[in-house]
């Protein structure tokens, strides 16, 4: 349902300014309700979450550390949790697609992020544990949603 498609949220989206200066990422945690947020539209957020990113220097000055992640299948059924937009308490939903924000400094000092404003996981969360808990890749065993290894030629 992300990109407003999938029918756990219903009704016209409203988007939610931002304040002018979230705190930046190394000083303390950034509240997620600083960030521009319409409902259903995941790739407009991030986009926008991007820009305040690197507006307030929590990113990049050139957004280099930023990766824009589409998360979808053939069957444009992405099962994802801890999503606002769920309806059970683990937060549940299938999307039939998901945009997020992956920040990484390449750095083995400093971990990569995934900034998920739909998410109630802590923002940002950890790439680590946002795979876990969110994505769960080992909940689906042998089915379609596994994750498939591209060829790598011989």
């Amino acid at each position: 349902m992300d990109g407003g498609r999938a029918a756990a949220v219903g009704g016209d989206p409203s988007p939610i300014a931002a304040p002018s200066n979230p705190p930046a990422l190394s000083s303390r945690p950034v509240d997620v309700s600083s960030f521009t947020h319409t409902p259903c539209y995941c790739e407009e957020n991030v986009y926008m979450l991007c820009n305040e990113l690197i507006r307030t220097g929590v990113a990049d000055p050139a957004g280099t550390d930023l990766y824009v992640v589409f998360i979808s299948n053939e069957e444009k059924k992405v099962p994802l949790w801890h999503q606002k937009a769920g309806h059970s308490d683990d937060g549940f939903i299938c999307w039939d697609y998901h945009v997020i924000c992956i920040q990484s400094r390449r750095s083995k000092e400093v971990l990569d992020f995934v900034w998920d404003l739909d998410s109630d996981l802590p923002f940002p969360s950890p790439l680590i544990q946002y795979v876990s808990e969110a994505i769960q890749p080992l909940s689906f065993g042998n089915s379609r949603y596994a994750r498939q290894k591209p060829y790598e030629g011989s």
